[in-house]
Order: C-alpha cells, then structure tokens, then sequence
C-alpha cells in the first residue's frame, strides 16, 4: 500500500513540491548517513515522542474530568512479546503510509484552493473534525486535534515527508504500555520501546552532525 501511495503521488509532488521529497529520496537511495537525512529523522523523532506525551495528558485529563479511561486496543496487546513485535513491525510501514495519506489530501488541497495556507486550513479541519467527533471530552478534542494537525502540516510545509512519517509515530506510541512503575511485569515492554527510540535519536543526532565534534576542542581545554 505504501509503495502504491509512492508510486502515485511521487510524479506530482516531484513537479510542484519537489522540496518534500530532498530528504525521503536520499533515504531510498541509500544514503542513510546522509546529514539531512539524519537531521529530519532526529526532528520526527523528537516531535513524536512531545505529541505523544500530549496525547497521554489528553487522556488523563478525560480521565479526571470525564472518569473515562481513554485506553487504545493496541495497548493491551502489547502486553505481551508477541503483539509488542506486531506493534514494532506496524511502526516501519503505517507511519509511511499514513505521511503518504496525509500528502496526498494536502497535495489536493493546494491544487483546489491554490494557497498553501488555506489547505492547511482545509487539512486541520478535515482530520481534526474527525478526531473531534469521537472525542470523549469536546475541549481536550478540540484543543489535541489542533495541536496534532498543525504541527503534522507545519512539518509537512516546511521539512517534507521523511520527518513527517517519523511524526506519525506518535500515533503508535500513545499505545505503548508506559510506566513508572519499574516493578510492574509490563514494565520491559516500555523500557523496550524507549530503548529503540533513544537509539535512534543518538544515532540520527550523531549522523546529523556531519563528522563535526559535539564540543570544540577548546572548550574542552577549558
């Protein structure tokens, strides 16, 4: 599906929005190492873990005004080895898919209203009153559901696709079975997930730096 998504959408985009594709089109080259690359990967990264701590203070908030437990399937299935595996897999391709989607419908919000911010407008709108309808609480939903859109446009607009599927994985991770509590026998399946995303972020944070040093020699010295 994500390949099929690709395959239409990456003629149009490459013709009118070629900016979107530098950083994802050097992925698929290979170029994994690639500064840039690494860069958009470290601030998808960053974005989606704030969005997805938002979206967990969204859910105690419904909690504690609403008393319910807005509680996502894919956390009770991650509790055990197997579904965290099936969730690990899902999060390689449904966050492509989903930046594929989310592209496609703002492509043709620009071409129908010939003004980018006006289809952001339009996009917000559109996913945001859909997340809203389902809402437990009408303020949270509100209040999320514009955060998450505008921020999946704002770095659609301004750094492209590859930062935006890295985005997506917010999505993903508001199931994952976090918590403080180090002794509960779920705990692994969280620490196993913060684990990847912290190796992720310290290798796409090293590659961004372009072989340069993180402090200069002479502060060091000092």
């Amino acid at each position: 599906m994500v390949g099929v998504l690709y395959i239409a959408l990456e003629p149009y985009l490459r013709r009118r929005w070629p900016q979107s594709l530098i950083s994802w089109t050097r992925l698929l080259a290979g170029d994994v190492r690639d500064p840039l690359v690494a860069g958009h990967i470290l601030i998808g990264t960053a974005l989606a873990v704030g969005l997805a701590l938002l979206g967990n203070l969204r859910n105690l908030f419904d909690w504690q005004s609403s008393g319910v437990l807005s509680l996502s399937s894919g956390t009770i299935s991650t509790l055990d080895g197997a579904g965290l595996a099936g969730l690990l897999l899902a999060g390689m391709f449904g966050p492509a898919a989903i930046a594929m989607i989310f592209s496609f419908v703002f492509f043709l919000f620009r071409l129908m209203f010939r003004n980018t911010w006006a289809a952001a407008a339009a996009f917000v709108a559109l996913f945001g009153g859909l997340d809203v309808a389902t809402a437990v609480n009408p303020f949270s939903g509100v209040l999320y559901a514009a955060a998450e859109y505008s921020l999946f446009v704002w770095v659609m607009i301004r750094f492209g696709i590859l930062p935006l599927a890295l985005v997506t994985l917010s999505i993903i991770l508001v199931g994952v079975p976090l918590t403080s509590d180090l002794s509960a026998w779920y705990a692994d399946k969280g620490l196993i997930v913060v684990a990847l995303i912290l190796g992720l972020a310290v290798w796409s944070f090293r590659n961004a730096l372009g072989g340069r040093k993180v402090l200069k020699g002479d502060f060091l010295e000092q």
